[in-house]
């Protein structure tokens, strides 16, 4: 059975908030400043302070250290463990397996996906202490709603992507195939995020409105598929898929205060 929503630790709450805040500001950091030679060719990054030589390197990656180590202690010290290595694992997926593999694979998308999953499971995790069904389906909801997100940016930034010597999906495959990649992964989120009530760990409310979100997703995907040019399809998958994320989230939040 979903949780009560009667008893809310706010501070518990701002712990989890502020230490992930700063373990992914310091994964982004870093991750710019393994990217400086691919920022610097791409048009939407090459104004990045450590592209221009406003910021050096070496005072990014202590900025990136002192950022990651606040956030640990934070995690640490006042949530529990297994937020503290959600954390240890998101960071180190992103800098160490992420950022390396894009420059030479389309996979990188599929293995980004887990740490940009992480952090509302950590979120759970930080309450329950304990990775049962709810937090793998939440994390999988949220891995399955990137997929559709990061690869309709990979069709219209695929001439940036190009440039910078990126090799996704979108180039490596073609724009057709990554439009059904970007279809399954809305099936895939449509199919799943009702699992958590089908569970008995969500509300009524919380199924109708995944429901109503996912058809609306999937409706807008194939409503356009036949009538515009790939890259203005993708553009409207990546405005609704911002949708979808902002109104899902509140929906998970709300859940225990919905009928």
């Amino acid at each position: 059975m979903y949780a009560s929503g009667r008893n809310i630790d706010w501070m518990l709450g701002l712990d989890v908030i502020v230490g992930t805040a700063l373990i992914i500001g310091s994964a982004c950091v870093l991750n710019n400043v393994l990217d400086v030679k691919i920022d610097s060719k791409m048009r939407r990054t090459k104004q990045r302070a450590m592209v221009t030589g406003e910021i050096s390197r070496k005072n990014a990656f202590i900025f990136a250290s002192v950022l990651g180590v606040i956030g640990y202690a934070i995690l640490l010290l006042f949530t529990n463990l297994i937020a503290f290595w959600l954390g240890v694992i998101a960071l180190a997926t992103y800098v160490v397996v992420y950022t390396p593999l894009k420059k030479r694979s389309y996979i990188a998308t599929f293995v980004g996906a887990v740490p940009g999953a992480i952090p509302p499971l950590a979120a759970y995790c930080s309450v329950r202490d304990v990775i049962d069904l709810p937090a793998l389906l939440i994390f999988l909801n949220m891995f399955f709603w990137q997929l559709p997100h990061f690869f309709a940016i990979s069709i219209f930034r695929k001439d940036e992507y190009k440039k910078a010597d990126v090799p996704v999906l979108s180039i490596v495959k073609g724009d057709e195939l990554t439009k059904k990649v970007i279809i399954i992964g809305i099936v895939a989120f449509m199919l799943i995020t009702p699992v958590l009530y089908i569970t008995d760990h969500a509300t009524v409310s919380y199924l109708l409105g995944c429901l109503v979100l996912s058809g609306y997703w999937l409706f807008r995907a194939l409503q356009f598929l036949p009538k515009v040019d790939s890259v203005r399809w993708a553009r409207k998958m990546f405005g609704v898929s911002l949708m979808v994320l902002s109104l899902y989230s509140t929906l998970l939040a709300l859940n225990t205060f919905l009928p």
